[in-house]
């Protein structure tokens, strides 16, 4: 080797090697710039103030809204007509979101031909403040017209782009790219969004046999078939009648599965909460879990099984353990509560902080047999050691029910009053007393 080329690889003795100083010098380089850019960027993007308002409030009189729309929506959709949304109703939409993620605070803005959605949230306990605006306009079909993040905007049409690049690292953002090209006819009133939703034919190909739930989880239909035999078996040869028994069957499944396939005992678990609810749910539920094809022919219980000697609350549990299983508890605990505000109305049962024990029994369940190896190890000896259904919820003679709408707003107001608030915290002592759930939140 040339002596010149030795020195500039090797360097001469007792100095460190050319290649190294240059390498060295273009790492700093570029450590350098990044940090800078990162400061640039946090400067730019964090604000002092938020330019969110605070969410508005989830009351009866919003999830009644909230409801009403949504099934207007799918009406209007499935007729392939123009979907409207009013004012009052797009606010209760983001009063439910507020409350499922009340860090975030959602503002809603209409005029003539144009809509802006703020979104805040803060950081560093509110002394300073991530804030995204969306910004959108009538239009046949290029109707997004900015994203600003901070001080920082981006244009619209870039929008769809970077989601569909995005696609292997943010999840869903293929899917939400895709909804979001087929909003066609953007136009936009103060009191009124109105729009058409055009999918295209591959999408409208999948519609057909949509199975909802089941693109939330990673569990394959013979999995849970597996789990839905064990429960139609058991209930053969038993005609038990209490949840507790099919939960000990179900769970008693998943530990030899595990065992024999190798596959984790939170896999096993959510595979059998899951199934539990379509064994026992409605066909709505198993339509949403399994679509029209795969749903024919599905086993589910014969006999009426309780909790508590009420179907009602089994239904409530499994559910909720179902729902936690697919996303996560503040979507399974949202549901609850829904569903109980709208109970609030004229002609329905009444809101029933039973029911929302038994939601939350479901979900605390469900955390110890999904959040960790060592939670799903110990619900497993304790469901071998034996449980009834005592053991799954505490007396609830107590607490109130039938609750109907004015008396919800007299005592209670909204979600995030003081007096509601109370009850919940009584509900989470109740449930954090039972060994079954000692130690969860």
């Amino acid at each position: 080797m040339p002596q010149y080329l030795q020195t500039r690889l090797v360097g001469r003795p007792g100095m460190t090697p050319y290649w190294f100083r240059r390498l060295f010098k273009c790492a700093s380089i570029a450590l350098l710039s990044t940090l800078l850019l990162a400061i640039l960027l946090l400067v730019v993007i964090i604000e002092r103030s938020p330019r969110a308002q605070a969410n508005t409030e989830l009351t009866p009189g919003t999830t009644l809204l909230a409801e009403a729309a949504g099934q207007r929506a799918i009406k209007q959709f499935l007729q392939a007509e123009s979907l409207q949304l009013h004012r009052p109703e797009l606010e209760a939409l983001l009063a439910i979101a507020g409350h499922a993620y009340p860090e975030f605070s959602t503002q809603l803005m209409l005029a003539e031909q144009q809509a802006e959605l703020r979104v805040s949230y803060p950081l560093w306990s509110g002394r300073a403040y991530l804030n995204l605006t969306l910004q959108a306009g009538d239009a046949e079909s290029k109707w997004l017209h900015r994203l600003q993040l901070g001080k920082l905007r981006v244009p619209g049409p870039w929008l769809l782009p970077a989601l569909r690049l995005s696609g292997s690292v943010l999840p869903a953002s293929d899917e939400l790219a895709e909804l979001l090209a087929g909003i066609q006819q953007l136009s936009i009133t103060p009191e009124l969004v109105r729009f058409r939703l055009v999918l295209s034919e591959d999408e409208q190909q999948d519609t057909q046999d949509w199975s909802p739930l089941q693109q939330l989880t990673a569990i394959a239909p013979a999995e849970l078939r597996r789990y839905q035999q064990q429960l139609y078996q058991f209930q053969r040869d038993t005609a038990a009648t209490e949840l507790s028994a099919y939960l000990m069957a179900a769970f008693q499944l998943a530990g030899e599965q595990s065992q024999r396939s190798g596959s984790s005992l939170q896999h096993e678990h959510r595979a059998a909460l899951l199934a539990l609810a379509s064994f026992f749910g409605t066909d709505h539920f198993r339509w949403l879990f399994w679509g029209s094809s795969e749903g024919q022919g599905l086993l589910s219980s014969s006999i009426q099984v309780t909790l508590a000697g009420r179907e009602d609350l089994l239904l409530h549990f499994v559910y909720s353990a179902a729902i936690e299983a697919l996303s996560n508890r503040r979507i399974a605990w949202l549901a609850g509560e829904m569903k109980e505000l709208l109970d609030t109305n004229p002609g329905r049962s009444g809101f029933s902080f039973v029911d929302l024990l038994a939601d939350k029994a479901g979900l605390y369940f469900a955390s110890q047999a999904l959040s960790s190896k060592a939670s799903a190890t110990r619900l497993q000896q304790q469901l071998a050691r034996g449980i009834d259904d005592s053991d799954l919820l505490p007396a609830f003679d107590a607490l109130q029910e039938g609750i109907q709408y004015e008396h919800f707003i007299r005592y209670y107001t909204n979600l995030e009053s003081e007096a509601y608030q109370k009850q919940l915290a009584a509900l989470q002592q109740k449930l954090g007393a039972m060994p079954l759930y000692r130690g969860k939140d």
